[in-house]
């Protein structure tokens, strides 16, 4: 989640900005955008980081079309396949030993050109009690004719990768 007003002021405006700071699927260094699913899912995520940082940011949603090869941890066969467990998948990763699991997952993910992405159960819709998805996508394993482009909330293109 990146303020609107910070996406602007870099020139020209990165509306696929990626921080390299360290998340769920990713250590520090490793860029990857996340996105969720679909918008009451990316409403969930929202109203969770904004408790988390005790802010009200004004929310703008965009969309965004992904068109990439995903490994979609929502798949038991494929879980099973990684050695994962739903409790991996939700494990707490602020507060480990670096990279936790599913960071070493994602950086795999990033230096490899097979899948450019990653499906996963959102917690915070689980938390809600409904079954939602979000995608970590990860720039440097995009190959052509694979891309990802955002569009802004009037439905215009306005970046798109690679």
């Amino acid at each position: 989640m990146v303020s609107r007003c910070y996406l602007e002021k870099i020139k020209p405006a990165d509306y696929l900005y990626t921080s390299g700071y360290s998340n769920r699927y990713n250590p520090d260094k490793i860029r990857a955008l996340y996105v969720s699913g679909d918008a009451t899912t990316a409403g969930e995520e929202w109203e969770r980081r904004s408790r988390q940082m005790q802010n009200q940011l004004q929310q703008v949603l965009y969309s965004v079309e992904a068109s990439v090869v995903t490994l979609d941890l929502g798949d038991a066969t494929i879980l099973a396949a990684l050695n994962l467990t739903q409790a991996d998948l939700t494990a707490p990763w602020q507060f480990v030993p670096r990279p936790s699991t599913t960071q070493r997952l994602g950086e795999a993910v990033s230096k490899q050109q097979r899948f450019s992405a990653i499906r996963y159960p959102s917690d915070a819709a689980r938390v809600r009690g409904f079954n939602g998805f979000n995608m970590v996508i990860f720039p440097t394993a995009i190959v052509v004719p694979q891309s990802v482009i955002i569009y802004d909330d009037r439905g215009i293109e306005i970046q798109r990768w690679p």
